[in-house]
């Protein structure tokens, strides 16, 4: 477990400390980036995949030491006449001990930038890396200590994660991964009261009504294929009133983005194992042929799997009723804005949620419509890339956000304070001190609370 002592003598509720450990995580990912990248492209990412994982998580290290002092100042809030002269202000608690549990797909990002927001609180962690991708999680486990003091990490599968789960004193639990464990680790939490963040993820619309296809199909195709498709929030799956056309203009994409044949490319991410693999083959088997396009030759040695449309495929399909986690993209017509939305809220509440059109109406009942963790209007993911956006999901999707100051926020709690001076104790003799009178009352009711008035009533 991470140093129970070292949160309990509150030498990391200083700034200097958390700096320093900040400053510490930079230095490992500067010192050891290029043992870092050798692991990535060893799971299974592309050189490009990568690059970009290492630099998003710089980046948030940066930004973090950055802006630290600012996100800890104190956050005054607006006072009312009875609390006119008093200090109010929310004030950032650490957690304490926390445990960060990471999923396979970014087993740097999704490890590190979580861990980014509990140092900055304040708190210790431990830490539990994917052991589906055993060789990045290697190289954090046996370098990454010696660049903190306020850290552990345990290697290990579902069952070090049931072990680490039965400690009773952690301060948040904060997993990223898919709903089915999701559920078995709050579950676990709940009964020692622990709180938790669910990073999860689900079928991410996207939706294509107008604006220039070939445009449309290129940002489609980046969000869809980054990564091999195993990302949380790339997109599921594409409704659209132009079906023929999309596919068409998709093909044209992955062939400009990888080639003649995509599986040659090494800008296209592997599939991370054989059960993976297996999997998104099975969601393909009994659908039928002649609605399957493939874009090159699948090749297993190698995890390269085919980027592969699906022309409106049954809605009761394993493929439109599951998580896809690949590149795979159904393709699926409707007629307006409006059935796209009643299809999508038919559905559980995605992680995120795009839209392509140039009709601002129609992005306004969109965002207004559509409930989702996050969303990009003309281009898929970009919301996920912003540091001043968060990332968290609806009900089925996650609870909780993070990056930036909110995963600061995450780690902490709230704390409000109201500092008041000892003078002045007069006037609460007049006002809310017993003896009370009818006088008295009226007086603490008219400076502390707002009366309903007949505007906020029905009419």
């Amino acid at each position: 477990m991470a140093d129970f002592r070292l949160y309990s003598s509150s030498v990391t509720r200083t700034v200097e400390w958390r700096l320093a450990q900040l400053r510490g995580l930079a230095t490992f990912l500067v010192e050891c980036e290029s043992d870092i990248l050798k692991a990535l492209q060893a799971d299974f990412k592309s050189q490009y995949d990568a690059l970009s994982e290492v630099r998003t998580v710089q980046s948030a290290v940066a930004q973090a030491i950055d802006q630290l002092p600012t996100w800890l100042s104190p956050e005054h809030v607006t006072r009312s006449l009875a609390f006119y002269t008093d200090s109010c202000a929310l004030h950032w608690e650490p957690r304490g001990v926390v445990l960060i549990i990471s999923a396979w797909n970014y087993p740097l990002s999704l490890l590190i930038e979580p861990l980014v927001g509990a140092l900055a609180a304040g708190c210790v962690a431990t830490l539990k890396p994917s052991e589906v991708a055993h060789h990045t999680a290697e190289v954090i486990s046996t370098k990454l200590p010696g660049y903190l003091e306020c850290i552990s990490v345990r290697t290990g599968g579902p069952e070090m994660t049931q072990q680490l789960l039965e400690w009773p004193h952690w301060g948040l639990v904060f997993y990223t991964g898919n709903g089915k464990v999701g559920k078995l680790i709050q579950e676990k939490a709940s009964k020692n009261l622990v709180p938790t963040i669910m990073e999860l993820g689900g079928k991410s619309p996207c939706i294509y009504l107008s604006g220039d296809i070939d445009v449309v199909a290129k940002r489609i195709v980046f969000g869809k294929m980054f990564n091999g498709g195993q990302t949380c929030v790339a997109p599921d799956y594409v409704l659209t009133t132009n079906v023929e056309g999309l596919l068409r203009a998709v093909e044209k994409a992955i062939h400009a983005f990888y080639g003649e044949d995509p599986c040659d490319s090494s800008d296209l991410s592997s599939i991370v194992n054989d059960r993976h693999w297996d999997r998104l083959e099975s969601l393909l088997e009994g659908l039928n042929e002649s609605s399957i396009l493939r874009v090159g030759t699948s090749k297993r040695d190698k995890k390269r799997f085919a980027p592969t449309m699906v022309v409106n495929p049954p809605l009761n399909s394993r493929l439109m009723t599951e998580e896809i986690f690949g590149p795979i993209l159904p393709i699926i017509e409707i007629a307006s804005v409006e059935d796209a939305v009643k299809f999508v809220n038919s559905r559980d509440t995605p992680l995120a949620a795009y839209l392509f059109t140039t009709i601002n109406a129609e992005i306004e009942y969109f965002i207004a419509r559509c409930p989702s963790g996050g969303m990009t209007i003309n281009d898929t993911m970009m919301h996920t890339f912003s540091a001043l956006l968060p990332l968290g999901g609806m009900g089925p999707s996650g609870m909780g956000r993070y990056k930036g100051k909110w995963s600061l926020e995450a780690f902490s709690h709230a704390k409000p304070v109201m500092w008041r001076s000892l003078r002045g104790e007069m006037i609460n003799d007049w006002s809310r001190n017993p003896p009370l009178t009818e006088k008295k009352f009226s007086l603490v009711s008219s400076a502390m609370f707002s009366p309903l008035q007949p505007r906020h009533l029905k009419k």
